[in-house]
């Protein structure tokens, strides 16, 4: 009897050790995306409305432990349209994704409560290649691509 609960408390360790490795894993690899990205601009082409290219822009800052913060703005033309600011966080579950949530919203150059209806989270995807984030892909629940964004400058 005694072999066998020493069995199964060997089993239940070995079981937990895993688990906890690959747990540390993903924090890993959640603390170097949010280091490579943070201080980065990304762009992406929306359309264009009222004869002038719509553009989606997002910076990040101060990344370091699988978060930082994250700013994201709707530029018509060279007009600032929209603006929101929050927190980003680097998921350690779900690979290469990195959720946004925005808890302030520009108003007349004052920061504020987020109009009702408007954007308030976000997801991204991210691609790397040779050690850099090279792509990011934001994402619905299903993660299904809606949008790419290209790094416009470090």
């Amino acid at each position: 009897m005694r072999r066998i609960t020493v069995w199964l408390l060997v089993f239940v360790m070995t079981i937990s050790v895993c688990a906890c490795g690959s747990n540390k894993e993903g924090e890993e690899k959640a603390e170097k995306a949010s280091e490579m990205i943070s201080d980065t601009v990304w762009g992406s082409l929306a359309g264009e409305a009222f004869g002038e290219d719509t553009y989606h822009i997002l910076l990040f800052t101060n990344g370091a432990d699988g978060y930082g913060d994250i700013e994201f703005f709707i530029q018509l033309g060279d007009m600032n349209i929209f603006q929101v600011r929050g927190r980003y966080i680097v998921s350690t579950e779900n690979d290469n994704i990195i959720e946004m949530e925005y808890d302030e919203q520009l108003h007349d150059g004052t920061w504020g409560d987020i109009d009702e209806g408007r954007i308030d989270h976000d997801q991204f995807k991210y691609v790397m290649e040779n050690g850099e984030i090279v792509e990011l892909y934001r994402v619905n629940e299903d993660g299904d691509m809606k949008e790419t964004f290209i790094k416009l400058e470090d």
